[in-house]
């Protein structure tokens, strides 16, 4: 059941399992969105994006709101395979650097659950 009201950008942060910080910057980014207190302009989360946020972290297919759409860059034939063999190369360097460790597991040590290939 749906949860109704608001919450303080701490205890949605607490919930998320994110630094408040991280809120502020995806409420300018437009990946939240967030009510400001009249008077004070404090923000508020409102438990409908909290939860909307929980789904997508779990990994629920969930469209953003004001989503945009990056396209990946136009690379020749010749310019996409020499870039897969570097990142071959760059896979491999780092297994063999951090002991068998592959590089997906490096980047999610580094970057955490925000990581993904």
């Amino acid at each position: 059941m749906p949860r109704k009201g608001y919450l303080t950008l701490k205890d949605a942060a607490n919930e998320l399992g994110v630094h408040p910080q991280t809120l502020r910057n995806w409420e300018a980014q437009g990946v939240i969105q967030l009510v400001r207190l009249p008077g004070s302009g404090y923000r508020r989360v409102p438990a409908a994006e909290v939860e909307r946020l929980q789904a997508q972290i779990a990994g629920v297919k969930v469209i953003p709101r004001r989503a945009r759409i990056v396209r990946p860059p136009r690379m020749s034939a010749a310019e996409n395979q020499k870039a897969m063999l570097l990142a071959d190369k760059i896979a491999l360097e780092v297994s063999a650097t951090v002991g068998g460790l592959t590089l997906d597991d490096v980047m999610y040590s580094l970057r955490g659950r925000h990581w993904s290939p």
